[in-house]
């Protein structure tokens, strides 16, 4: 494998020009179900898996599963202060830094995944129940210089969910 297809597993991202109620409760679809695939594809990891980083200078599967819970913990508060706020600036993170921190790489992860199955159901929750209008509204991401419309955001945390089961496929195999 080249260092593009062990970097996206399963290809980049790309957004939606427009609103497609179809790609947005396929996402949705993805991110309720999420938490339990995670589980289930770790759920034999031993402390080589753990250690293990699914590409050269890359995260351990412990920072990934770790990192997953950041992000969407970030992700469920970007949704809400979106649909309820006029574009509002969200706070960006560096999410290398995070991930080398003690709580993102020891190698008990049972409460991340406990975030992400708690994080998750709300999330999706919430987001099923926004209209056209409100799907259309957006944060503004100060790193990206750009407002991210809901409709572009929910696709994306489920492409990020299956990025990242791609990572930790690798590291079984």
């Amino acid at each position: 494998m080249n260092i593009e297809q062990l970097k996206f597993p399963i290809g980049e991202f790309i957004p939606p020009q427009e609103v497609d109620l179809k790609l947005i409760q396929k996402s949705l679809t993805t991110l309720e179900v999420f938490p339990q695939q995670l589980e289930q594809l770790v759920q034999n990891f031993n402390p080589r898996h753990w250690n293990t980083p699914y590409r050269e200078g890359g995260w351990t599967a412990a920072q990934v599963v770790h990192h997953l819970a950041d992000s969407h913990m970030n992700s469920y508060i970007r949704f809400k202060l979106a649909a309820l706020e006029d574009s509002p600036t969200i706070k960006a993170y560096e999410e290398k830094d995070w991930a080398k921190q003690v709580d993102a790489t020891d190698i008990d992860v049972s409460n991340s995944i406990a975030i992400l199955k708690g994080v998750h159901p709300r999330l999706v929750r919430f987001l099923q129940h926004l209209d056209d209008a409100a799907y259309r509204r957006s944060y503004f991401h100060p790193e990206m210089n750009a407002y991210v419309p809901i409709y572009q955001a929910i696709p994306m945390y489920a492409w990020h969910s299956k990025h990242h089961l791609g990572h930790l496929q690798l590291i079984v195999k």
